[in-house]
């Protein structure tokens, strides 16, 4: 993980908590809407597990043997 990712992570937060505090449903709407993101969350962790079991060992051996770090 890289400590940038993290900060974008924060700025999005921050740029999405203003627009639905901003929107016509107002500050009630932001446990909705932090439950929502949660689940999207979820599901792409989920999928990328999923996509991850599917991948052979020795794919992932070639892998990583290919990659330059």
């Amino acid at each position: 993980m890289n400590a940038s990712g993290f900060q974008v992570a924060a700025a999005f937060a921050g740029w999405l908590g203003g627009r639905i505090t901003e929107s016509a449903w107002g500050v009630r709407s932001i446990p909705l809407a932090a439950a929502l993101l949660t689940l999207v969350g979820l599901a792409i962790a989920v999928h990328c597990l999923r996509r991850d079991s599917r991948t052979s060992p020795a794919a992932v051996t070639a892998a990583r043997a290919a990659s330059p770090l």
